[in-house]
């Protein structure tokens, strides 16, 4: 009788539980969905940019360029980019992603460093864009090995581990390491190249504070 007593007592506020539970479980996949749309998005913007640039070569796109500059500049807008690796970093946990974002903006960022190699200042906002997105997955790459060795270690602590499941952790983690000290080193190189640049007067006034607040960050992220 007291099961059935206290049974009845179910409160207004624990009738409801169920109902926001729902909601709460809507509102979170209605999250993933629309960060699933922007990165959709987002990689049918940057197809169709490469596109416009493979069938005219030269002269290489500015973001001044009507149309297909307003496109470039949401490919290549820093933020959105980092939005992006986020996304594309979560898909990779779950296995391969349908877009490897990364590969993707290679060539971008490459085609752009060689415009302001050779034209200077004409590509000075795309170049320093390029710069700091190429942070920004330096960034995103080291924080996503720095967790895999998290949960390697975790999982080590957690199970008995058999002496080959040991050697593949330590191993894992030798190479963990040497890409964690890979990628410091591009990153000094980088802030470094920013420097030299500035100091040969290769930048605007604008350009140049901020290659070197780009520099400071990067050289700030060096364990």
């Amino acid at each position: 009788m007291g099961s059935v007593t206290s049974f009845n007592k179910i409160t207004p506020q624990m009738q409801l539980l169920p109902k926001t539970l729902l909601i709460f479980i809507c509102f979170c996949a209605s999250l993933q969905a629309a960060a699933q749309n922007a990165f959709s998005n987002y990689v049918a913007d940057l197809h169709l940019s490469e596109s416009r640039q493979f069938r005219s070569p030269e002269p290489v796109i500015r973001y001044s360029d009507g149309d297909s500059g307003a496109l470039l500049r949401g490919v290549l807008n820093p933020a959105q980019v980092k939005e992006m690796m986020t996304i594309y970093l979560q898909q990779s946990k779950q296995g391969p992603s349908p877009a490897n974002v990364p590969q993707l903006l290679a060539p971008i960022l490459n085609r752009y460093q060689k415009a302001f190699e050779t034209r200077g200042y004409a590509y000075e906002n795309e170049y320093l864009d390029s710069v700091e997105i190429t942070t920004i997955m330096t960034l995103s790459s080291m924080a996503m090995m720095n967790g895999a060795q998290s949960v390697n270690h975790t999982s080590k602590d957690s199970n008995k581990s058999s002496s080959d499941q040991e050697k593949m952790i330590e191993s894992m983690d030798s190479m963990i390491k040497s890409l964690g000290s890979l990628m410091a080193t591009i990153k000094q190189k980088i802030a470094t190249d920013l420097r030299q640049k500035v100091g040969a007067g290769k930048f605007s006034t604008e350009g140049a504070k901020r290659a070197l607040n780009l520099a400071d960050s990067l050289t700030a992220s060096v364990p």
